[in-house]
């Protein structure tokens, strides 16, 4: 991952204003080759502040200008409506699921006549692909709309409904996937954010420092305002539904759901990329693809991707965008005409498409989590085998054996199922590629066969990473019952030893009594 970070040189302090007493010693100091580095280091840090100082002061003016252009046009309104979550429960997870839906059982009536439990239990001796609703948690005072049953919690800051549907996708694998709705005031927060003005700053990064812009401390606060979202949502489902990606301690994979009012998410390009408000909530055209969804069609998806001042870096959720009139104006799915009474009973609507989305993404990430998995398991089993104890090779043992249940059975069963005719749900993400791409002559690609290339490429790193670290335990293994079983022969050696002297001693005693 490449890092960008923007020193500010002497050379680049105006040079119409004279410079300071300090400046001026700072610059003879850092100059002294007969100085130790440390100083001349310690100096140059100091001229970069102070010049950075400067310019903040010399610009200012422009901070007025750029969070102006920070916000958006007057009438719109950017709504963060939702979070779709996923969590998988495979066979290490299934019993401790199991009788989590025995709870629910005792607190609502079941929609399966059998029990939500025992739906569990039979729905995972079957191929896949039954689908159930559980009740829905609502925040208090909150109604469920007549969705089945409600179960009143304490929610997520923000969220009013947590609406929750269970899934069994293959024999092995079942999905939970939660859609987070937040209120209306709530959701707009998200646009308003824009509206806080902000100044330039200097920041230190390594020996030098930084200017912050207005735009991009914007873009900071954002990113900051998404990720809460996503981890209050994640602890929630730790708390409430443990599974594969809470026993990891990993994040659990979402779909964070934008609307807008005006404008046509990733259709419309900037002249920069963070060059207004649309741009700093990563809503405007860049050289990133997208995903157009054929049914629905007023659906859009993007990797979300998480920007810094200074590198980009992946995120672990996937932004969904729309815009309010297309939304509404869609054909209904599954609900009737309710779909085009408001945004929430839209939002029911996409239910299905949304979580057949999300079950295939998290399918993705459970794969490249479990490679990254493998890599850390093959650097403690090197560290082990240096250490070659008992102990260590018994905790490895076991290591290894719930990752061999997850590499052997989990992956492979998600391999064959991005393989097979249902890993396009019924639907099709077409790619939307960016006109520099497009010139260069990439060939769109959809966006479950994106996914489905990435898990078996994974899954084979996977499983030639399994083997190595196989190999590498015997070996050690080998190797120290080798050092045991010599350092046992010494050790019964010396008793040998030792009692052929005590028995020597015992016989010239004996002869000495008699005679």
């Amino acid at each position: 991952m490449l890092r960008r970070t923007y020193l500010i040189p002497p050379s680049s302090s105006p040079t119409d204003e004279p410079k300071g007493r300090m400046e001026a010693a700072l610059e003879w100091i850092a100059g002294r080759s007969e100085l130790p580095t440390s100083i001349n280091s310690r100096a140059r840090g100091w001229q970069f502040r102070l010049n950075g100082v400067r310019r903040i002061r010399r610009f200012s003016q422009r901070d007025i200008e750029e969070n102006a252009n920070a916000r958006l046009p007057q009438g719109e309104e950017v709504s963060f409506r939702a979070i779709w979550m996923v969590e998988f429960y495979t066979p290490p997870d299934a019993g401790d699921m199991y009788r989590r839906l025995q709870q629910l059982d005792g607190v609502t009536p079941a929609a399966a006549p059998q029990g939500y439990a025992e739906w569990f239990k039979g729905a995972r001796t079957a191929d896949g692909g039954a689908w159930i609703r559980l009740p829905t948690f609502a925040a208090s005072g909150q109604s469920s709309l007549g969705w089945g049953e409600q179960i009143s919690a304490k929610l997520p800051e923000g969220v009013g409904h947590v609406w929750v549907g269970l899934m069994a996708v293959t024999h092995g694998i079942s999905a939970l996937v939660l859609r987070f709705e937040y209120d209306e005031d709530f959701a707009r927060e998200y646009g308003e954010l824009l509206c806080d003005d902000q100044g330039k700053r200097l920041e230190r990064i390594g020996n030098g420092y930084s200017i912050v812009s207005p735009m991009f401390m914007k873009s900071r606060r954002v990113r900051e305002w998404r990720r809460r979202r996503i981890e209050q949502a994640s602890s929630w489902v730790s708390v409430h539904f443990p599974g594969h990606f809470t026993r990891q301690a990993e994040a659990h994979p979402a779909i964070q759901f934008v609307t807008t009012k005006n404008l046509d998410p990733w259709l419309e390009q900037s002249s920069g990329s963070m060059s207004d408000g649309y741009g700093v909530l990563d809503l405007r055209s860049d050289f990133t693809s997208h995903w157009e969804s054929s049914y629905p069609t007023s659906l859009r998806f993007r990797r979300a991707t998480e920007r810094t001042e200074y590198w980009y870096q992946r995120d672990e959720a996937l932004a969904c965008a729309a815009r309010e009139s297309d939304l509404l104006s869609a054909e209904p799915i599954g609900v009737g005409s309710l779909c085009s009474s408001s945004v929430s009973h839209a939002m029911q609507g996409l239910d299905e498409s949304l979580t057949e989305i999300a079950v295939r993404w998290g399918l993705y990430s459970y794969v490249a989590n479990l490679s990254d998995q493998i890599a850390d398991v093959r650097d403690k089993a090197t560290l082990i085998a240096n250490d070659a104890t008992h102990g260590s090779f018994v905790a490895l043992r076991n290591r290894l054996l719930v990752s061999g249940i997850e590499s052997q059975l989990v992956a492979k069963e998600i391999v064959t199922f991005s393989a097979g005719d249902r890993w396009d749900g019924g639907g099709r993400l077409n790619e939307i590629l960016p006109q520099a791409l497009s010139d260069l002559g990439r060939s769109p690609t959809s966006f479950h066969s994106v996914l489905a290339r990435s898990i078996a490429r994974e899954s084979l790193r996977i499983s030639e990473s399994e083997k190595e670290i196989r190999d590498l335990v015997s070996a050690a293994a080998g190797l120290t019952n080798a050092a045991y079983g010599i350092r046992l022969q010494a050790v019964v050696l010396w008793l040998t030893v030792v009692s052929v002297l005590v028995a020597i001693v015992a016989l010239v005693v004996a002869f000495g009594d008699a005679g």
